[in-house]
């Protein structure tokens, strides 16, 4: 049998305060990042995108 995964699940806020590092350090990735989301900000984004837009945020070095 398969083991059941658990899938974090993230908040709004877990998301915007991992992005308030890369500010200084990679706008531009971010800014890259928020138009492959179609969003001018994390406030936009839909709950679905959640987990994705973690992901994403991982591999620009957010710490979540």
């Amino acid at each position: 049998p398969v083991a059941p995964t658990i899938t974090k699940t993230y908040t709004k806020d877990e998301l915007i305060n991992a992005s308030i590092p890369l500010v200084d350090s990679h706008l531009a990735e971010l800014q890259a990042l928020m138009n492959k989301y179609s969003i001018a900000s994390i406030n936009d984004l839909q709950e679905s995108q959640f987990g994705a837009f973690a992901a994403d945020l991982r591999t620009l070095g957010g710490a979540i």
